[in-house]
């Protein structure tokens, strides 16, 4: 199946959509390669037959190139934020290029208390406004030369695989980079594509200003507690996330500098100061991401109301047709996704992003 479409997902009318169109452009280049066959099989040498006629569009093929596909994005370092990501993505028609939420606005607040009941009230109804995302394709390609295709299948499969492969690393670290920073070519009826770092919804925790280093050893553990217990409790609070925040993306040297044993002015006690943070502190979990570096962290509910990647297409790969039959084995990945984070009409959110803003 095409990759992103998590188990979860199957069943939902426009995922099935979506692996449907992936299946269908697959079927697509078997027939036109077929057409090959059956119009120039006459005029061709045996070797060229044997080329062109080689099912290379065959199902056993075409579920090994997405299983490897699937490890690339699982397995590869630096792409875990992607995948969590997935688990909220919120199914879109490949037709819409932008995706809207209504934002509740103002209405009467006024209650009347009486007796009797008679008291006149007002008859209005909430005012609302509209926000949104783009949601953009991306795309990459890769073939092999006509003359190196060999009639062998599995030979065939292993130098699609490992092509998709290279090709894969490139096109998941765009996306990854879009979901992070947004692109500023992308916009869409008034809409910029912005991403969590960016977005004009995410909530800035400017840590020049809160006067912390979470990743030197000279900030004690002390205040570095104090920081996830008291300070960003703030921020959480101000905008009405109750509880622990479920999830917390750190850079490598905060990771590190967590993983040191705790003790604080009062004594040795047992445990990483990361443990004594997820015990005391508002944070789900940490995870660590190779894309984020230094002193930043983002974090985010995992909930559609606040976080959702916007997937009109889910990332495949499909053949494209070839016309020749000297023509080369060329093969599209593609995908069409945006990412949306909300606020309501007061401007509160449970995305968050901190780093040295000023």
């Amino acid at each position: 199946m095409p990759i992103m479409m998590e188990k979860a997902h199957r069943g939902n009318p426009e995922f099935d959509a979506q692996f449907t169109a992936v299946v269908n452009q697959r079927k697509l280049g078997f027939h036109a390669q077929s057409l090959i066959v059956d119009q120039y099989g006459g005029a061709m040498d045996g070797s060229t037959f044997e080329k062109n006629a080689a099912d290379q569009f065959a199902p056993k093929f075409w579920a090994d190139i997405d299983r490897r596909a699937i490890a690339v994005r699982d397995n590869d370092k630096g792409r875990e934020l992607l995948t969590d990501l997935m688990t909220l993505a919120t199914p879109v028609d490949i037709g819409y290029t932008f995706k809207t939420y209504a934002m509740e606005g103002d209405i009467d607040d006024e209650v009347k208390i009486s007796m009797d009941g008679q008291t006149p009230i007002t008859y209005d109804h909430v005012d609302t406004t509209s926000a949104g995302d783009p949601i953009p394709i991306f795309q990459a390609g890769f073939g092999i030369n006509w003359r190196k295709w060999l009639g062998h299948q599995n030979a065939n499969m292993n130098t699609v695989a490992d092509s998709q492969a290279a090709k894969l690393k490139i096109m998941f670290e765009a996306m990854v980079d879009y979901v992070l920073d947004g692109d500023k070519k992308i916009k869409e009826a008034g809409f910029a594509g912005q991403g969590i770092r960016n977005h004009r919804n995410t909530k800035k925790i400017d840590l020049t200003l809160s006067g912390i280093d979470l990743t030197s050893g000279s900030t004690s553990n002390d205040d570095i507690l104090k920081f996830w217990n008291q300070d960003f409790a703030i921020h959480l609070d101000a905008n009405y996330v109750a509880g622990k925040i479920d999830v917390v993306w750190i850079s490598p040297e905060i990771e590190r500098r967590m993983n040191v044993p705790f003790s604080n002015s009062q004594g040795f006690k047992g445990g990483t100061l990361k443990t004594y943070i997820l015990e005391f502190g508002r944070v789900g979990e940490f995870k660590t991401t190779y894309k984020l570096k230094g002193n930043e962290f983002l974090a985010y509910e995992r909930n559609r109301d606040a976080i959702t990647p916007l997937v009109a297409q889910a990332v495949g790969t499909v053949p494209v047709e070839r016309r020749s039959p000297r023509a080369n084995f060329n093969f599209e990945i593609w995908g069409a996704m945006g990412l949306q984070i909300k606020a309501d009409a007061n401007g509160r959110g449970s995305v968050f992003y901190a780093a040295k803003l000023t």
